[in-house]
């Protein structure tokens, strides 16, 4: 018989094996991280239930923390007992369904934002025209075609726009912002969605209002370990560019993807350069004053309902030694 993965991480954590292999998260920072709160059919106010349950228990049994306070933790070697960082990716609309309860729960959230999905929720602004375009051609899923953008002729396909990404970056270096709003006229035309999935600057503003910790998560949310180096530059410099402009200061990021390959030494370097002064990825752990802070690991929620008791032993980490004892079969 099968025996399921969430099962496993149940038994991992009931004989303590997260404390063997990761330590104990008592003065340790825990990071966990959501991406959706409704899953397929999944009734809404069930949902809400389950993280309802969900909050109470990290109420009760963890320090939760703001982006800025479980990093000056880590940076003084001082936390409370069992610190905890709530974090949510992508900015889906999802969230402004549930954000009451996180509220109800006192429970701060760090956002990461992805502004060239956001920009496409808003009206077409010359200032953010390029990472709106950038996002586009990236997951672009249309036919071949061909416009002439500022007197050169540019072919897109779905899959196959990183040399017509950087042209465009390079032509906006160089003054052809005129030219690049146009291409995104024409590009939302065509690439018109029937429903929104990310929230607009307003809504990202109104949640910066009442005290959501904005970080950015690059421009297109592509893997920026196999970007060119104008593209690298472009993803984390224009990403934290455009979001202080349009909530405040942002200090904080999140590598999209966060696994292996998705940043690489010229990523770290960008961020410090920029102002970044972290940076979160995928890997499963609790973090300390030696972790590098360029790579702090967090814990991901699967993308589906799950028990109560599967979702308290994710959180301490019952699923640390699981990955750990896969890297070392592969």
């Amino acid at each position: 018989m099968m025996i399921k993965k969430s099962d496993l991480i149940v038994l991992s954590d009931r004989l303590g094996l997260s404390k063997l292999v990761a330590g104990s998260p008592e003065h340790r920072l825990t990071t966990i991280l959501y991406h959706h709160f409704f899953f397929g059919e999944e009734d809404r106010e069930a949902a809400r239930d389950r993280l309802k349950r969900e909050c109470e228990w990290l109420r009760h049994t963890y320090a939760p923390l703001s982006a800025a306070a479980a990093l000056e933790c880590l940076g003084s070697g001082t936390s409370p007992r069992y610190p905890l960082l709530v974090t949510v990716d992508d900015a889906k609309v999802q969230l402004l369904d549930v954000i009451d309860i996180f509220e109800s729960f006192e429970l701060p959230l760090a956002l990461f934002v992805c502004v060239g999905w956001t920009d496409r929720g808003s009206p077409i602004d010359e200032a953010t025209a390029l990472p709106r375009i950038v996002a586009e051609l990236h997951w672009y899923e249309g036919p071949e075609q061909t416009f002439d953008v500022g007197g050169r002729s540019l072919r897109i396909e779905p899959g196959a726009n990183a040399d017509v990404i950087d042209v465009l970056i390079e032509m906006a270096e160089n003054g052809g912002q005129n030219s690049i709003a146009e291409l995104a006229e024409t590009l939302d035309r065509i690439t018109a969605s029937p429903s929104r999935e990310v929230c607009n600057w307003d809504e990202i503003a109104d949640l910066a209002s009442i005290g959501v910790d904005m970080g950015s998560h690059s421009v297109s949310h592509a893997r920026l370990g196999r970007q060119s180096d104008r593209r690298l530059r472009f993803e984390i410099t224009e990403a934290k560019k455009v979001l202080s402009r349009k909530v405040g200061s942002c200090p904080h990021f999140a590598y999209p993807y966060g696994d292996s390959g998705s940043f690489d030494e010229r990523s770290a370097a960008l961020l410090r350069e920029v102002g970044h002064i972290n940076a979160f990825v995928t890997k499963a752990g609790f973090a300390s004053r030696e972790s590098d802070p360029y790579e702090l690991p967090r814990i991901v929620l699967p993308e589906t309902p799950m028990s109560q008791a599967e979702f308290q032993a994710r959180v301490r980490g019952g699923g640390i030694p699981l990955t750990a004892l896969k890297q070392i079969l592969s």
